[in-house]
């Protein structure tokens, strides 16, 4: 119901349209997925180098911080998020694996598909708070920090906060929404930027959901719904 299945792409072809390095520059976080066979998931890793037809980037870990080894020749998908851009993707290859570096060679695509796609309606939330603390390697800061929440949708918000936190940033965290109280939410970093509030510098932070129960889900979509509801009930009232 709260799903919006508008989904637009485009093409890019690498060298002609856009160039890799600046499509996808050193040192931004990537997804690697794995679709099939027996290294199939998905983790997190990084741009290293660019080396000819080469992109070197970090051997993936998982959740317990282990290195996830991929093979030579395992096709695979790099997917990227850029602000206010959406989401990229483009399939490759693992041309080469240095287990004791750390890193992965993988071939330059031929063209980068963009993805914009929304799945889940956002309402702005005037007022709203957020309380958050980092998750690091499965621990957690002792304190929790304080945010505004400038919207929010089934799959994340947007948090103003007065310092930067990078993209892939794990954040545990608590907030209301009228009489719902939601804790043990994780979110991620997908995007972040700087603004100036005030005469002072803030911090944008696009955050995605990446553990979150059906129930918490759909209470956050059923307010989205609701004040979506009031709004136009308030825009019909003002025109007559």
């Amino acid at each position: 119901m709260a799903e919006n299945q508008d989904i637009t792409q485009e093409k890019y072809v690498i060298g002609q349209d856009k160039n890799i390095e600046d499509l996808l520059p050193l040192e931004h976080t990537v997804e690697l997925s794995v679709k099939y066979g027996l290294f199939a998931g998905s983790w997190r890793s990084k741009v290293l180098s660019y080396e000819g037809d080469t992109i070197k980037i970090a051997s993936p870990s998982d959740k317990s911080g282990n290195k996830v080894r991929i093979w030579p020749g395992v096709k695979t998908y790099i997917v990227f998020f850029r602000e206010g851009e959406g989401m990229f993707e483009f399939p490759t290859e693992i041309l080469a694996e240095n287990e004791i570096v750390g890193t992965l060679d993988i071939k330059v695509p031929a063209e980068v598909l963009r993805i914009q796609r929304r799945r889940y309606k956002r309402v702005q939330t005037p007022g709203v708070k957020a309380f958050l603390k980092v998750v690091r390697d499965d621990e957690e800061d002792d304190e929790y920090k304080e945010g505004e929440v400038l919207d929010i949708s089934g799959g994340g918000m947007k948090l103003r906060l007065s310092e930067k936190y990078e993209v892939g940033t794990v954040f545990d965290l608590k907030f209301s929404l009228e009489n719902d109280y939601f804790d043990g939410i994780k979110g991620e970093v997908v995007w972040n930027s700087e603004i100036e509030v005030g005469g002072s510098k803030k911090y944008l932070h696009g955050i995605n959901f990446i553990e979150i129960t059906p129930r918490d889900r759909q209470k956050i979509i059923k307010y989205v719904m609701r004040k979506e509801a009031e709004e136009l009930a308030k825009k019909k009232e003002m025109e007559g």
